[in-house]
């Protein structure tokens, strides 16, 4: 349903119709999704309108939404058929072999098949077993080193690829991951973008290797000992199976019944191709709703499944292939369905009730986790009610570092709400203490000091390489890993922030990014009158606020956005502008007005 929404959606780019200027800021925004959920789920609408079948099997619940996500990167109006038989006669894990291999594992396993029905053998899964099919010529198809985003929703790649995604993860003191937090935020303006912390984390460790003479690099030990997440579960799902003879589902355990479509459900998918911006936001906010109340139930139902290792008993050897098997849904997003769940029923119930009535999306829930748990609850639920999911990160992050200090309670309110969160975290950043970790050749930092706050995220393994190389190069003879750590993320912030300025204060007063609500943009800024000088508008700085290119150029002079009032926290901006009808999105500042 979702992904027949977003088809002509994204065809047509509504989103720069309703005021923002790329598909993740309206996805997070107005949905409660990331980018990459959203595009991948346009990605299979895509291959569903070129090959209606596979919609029509997807509509009947023949197959769930993994097997549709597999089969939208091979299928065509030729092979869909014989892609469907496979998709019901396989499980999940011998389909993601086959479609990684393409259309020689198609010829293969379609052959294997008419060779079984001709003899009368059940045992036709061989091709799947097989990671190399052959062709006539007897050479081998397919090679399988390619990486390539699989159904789980998680970059995975084969056992002997050199750059898959690792866990990476150092304990550090609560003051070293505050000023993380802080370098985090200078890379991403230097970057001109928002950075996952794997990606700001590369440009920490570059920037600081960059400072080391060449002859005394220290080169640290290769990761090639550390597995991958998909090398992690193959080599559990192999230990199972040899135990149980299956790791995929036991043979005895039936398939989930198929559903009849619901007629209510069609409304949502009538003339869609008639349908302006306005109309499709409407019907993907009900059909999100929707979801979202299936997904508080079934992170409850996951929970406890989880927790009994109930999975084990149906042939399973991982909740991650059970979920992806009988439920058609990632890893990721059942862990945030599991985590959210576990959080709700036992420290704060209000963010359940919150959740479950749709007052918060899915993806302010799981941003609200790390502070949720103690007396400021309520006060934090209604900042993510009221505020844009830029803002409420932004805030967030404020009180993560708040609680990294040692001198400050562990649990925190938010933050006033005209308060720049930005700017006062990086104004609250000790500089006597940054020089003195940043020195190359400084004493060890002392012992003394509380360390056990951790940093863990999945980097590509040659970035992990590359950060310990740099843990490496700055770490003094008795040092703690982690001390050179810190040292080489103070190294980046002070490189960072001495940096020159721009010649207009504008950039800097807000925070070197754009100002319309909900935007992530970064670069291309440019310094914008709320009133127009055409119009009489004074070049006061409360008259001027920063703006991304596009929102200037596209959507405030051409009156997609209006924005009045007084700068910096006082403009009311108006998204998703019409004629004389009343804007879709209407805000002071990052606070909403109404949505």
């Amino acid at each position: 349903m979702q992904a027949c929404l977003l088809r002509p959606f994204i065809r047509k780019r509504h989103w720069e119709a309703l005021g923002f200027s790329c598909l993740g800021d309206y996805a997070s925004e107005r949905l409660g999704l990331r980018k990459r959920t959203v595009e991948e789920d346009a990605r299979v609408a895509a291959a569903m309108e070129n090959v209606p079948m596979i919609r029509d099997a997807l509509l009947s619940r023949s197959i769930h939404w993994t097997h549709a996500r597999l089969l939208a990167t091979v299928a065509t109006q030729q092979t869909a058929a014989a892609w469907l038989a496979l998709a019901q006669s396989r499980t999940t894990r011998e389909l993601e072999k086959l479609v990684k291999l393409g259309d020689a594992a198609l010829s293969a396993a379609t052959s294997a098949a008419a060779r079984s029905e001709a003899t009368g053998d059940a045992a036709i899964s061989e091709v799947a077993a097989d990671p190399a099919p052959s062709n006539a010529t007897g050479d081998t198809v397919g090679t399988g080193d390619d990486v390539r985003q699989t159904a789980t929703g998680v970059h995975q790649a084969d056992a002997d690829d050199a750059d898959a995604m690792i866990p990476w993860s150092v304990t550090c003191s609560r003051r070293g991951r505050q000023l993380f937090r802080q370098t985090r935020e200078m890379a991403s303006r230097v970057a001109g973008a928002h950075l996952p912390a794997w990606a700001a984390m590369e440009a920490i460790a570059a920037e600081a290797m960059a400072a080391v003479p060449p002859g005394t690099r220290a080169s640290a030990v290769p990761l090639s000992h550390v597995r991958s997440r998909a090398q992690t579960e193959e080599a559990i799902r192999a230990a199972f199976e040899q135990r149980h003879g299956t790791a995929d589902g036991f043979s005895w355990l039936e398939r989930p019944a198929g559903c009849i479509r619901e007629a209510r459900t069609d409304p949502l998918l009538r003339d869609l191709d008639d349908c302006d911006a306005f109309e499709l936001d409407a019907r993907l906010r009900l059909t999100r709703r929707a979801a979202q109340q299936c997904d508080s139930k079934l992170g409850d139902l996951l929970r406890k499944l989880s927790d009994t290792d109930h999975f084990k008993a149906l042939g399973f050897a991982t909740i991650d292939i059970y979920v992806r098997s009988r439920l058609g849904i990632s890893r990721s997003k059942a862990k945030a369905l599991v985590r959210l769940d576990r959080q709700a029923s036992s420290t704060s119930p209000a963010l359940g009730n919150a959740y479950r009535d749709g007052e918060i999306s899915t993806l302010a829930a799981t941003t609200l986790l790390p502070v949720l748990g103690g007396e400021h609850d309520e006060a934090w639920l209604d900042r993510a009610r009221n505020f844009t999911h830029r803002s409420l990160v932004a805030q967030v992050g404020w009180a993560l570092d708040r609680m990294d200090d040692p001198q400050s309670s562990r649990q925190q309110p938010p933050p006033p709400a005209d308060l720049d969160v930005i700017a006062d975290g990086l104004a609250r950043v000790d500089r006597d203490d940054v020089q003195m970790r940043a020195q190359l050749d400084a004493r060890p930092l002392p012992r003394t000091a509380h360390v056990g706050a951790k940093i863990a995220f999945d980097a590509p393994r040659s970035v992990a390489e590359l950060i310990e190389d740099a843990i490496e190069a700055y770490r003094q003879p008795g040092e703690r890993r982690w001390q050179a750590f810190e040292r080489i993320v103070a190294r980046a912030f002070l490189t960072w922030t001495t940096l020159p300025k721009h010649r207009d204060p504008i950039f800097a007063r807000d925070s070197y990014r754009c100002s319309v609500p909900g935007c992530t943009r970064r670069a291309h800024l440019e310094d914008h009158h709320l009133r127009f000088r055409s119009h009489g508008g004074s070049n006061v700085r409360s008259n001027r606020t920063a703006v991304c290119y596009w929102h200037h150029r596209l959507a405030i002079h051409e009156r997609h956005i209006r924005a009045s009032g007084c700068a910096p926290d006082q403009i009311r901006w108006e998204l998703g502008c019409r004629g004389r009808s009343r804007p879709l999105i209407c805000t002071v500042g990052d606070r909403y007005v109404y949505r």
